[in-house]
């Protein structure tokens, strides 16, 4: 996915959360990556029920987009 693929993504449904494989698509990296990403603090979210959910501005922050930590 391109990065303008990405802002479409990210922009276009107002999302606030994504999941541990939305993120991944969106990164285009393994869920795997994912998760050691958010354990080591390099993308932010939270914990709902037992999953995970990483936060947009964290996605953009991360692709250089600006917004985030």
């Amino acid at each position: 996915m391109t990065n303008q693929a990405v802002s479409h993504v990210l922009l276009d449904f107002g999302k606030k959360l994504f999941t541990i494989r939305q993120a991944a698509e969106i990164l285009t990296v393994s869920e795997e990556t994912v998760r050691l990403w958010y354990h080591a603090g390099k993308l932010s979210g939270r914990k709902i029920g037992h999953g995970i959910r990483i936060d947009a501005d964290s996605i953009r922050s991360l692709l250089g987009e600006g917004g985030g930590k």
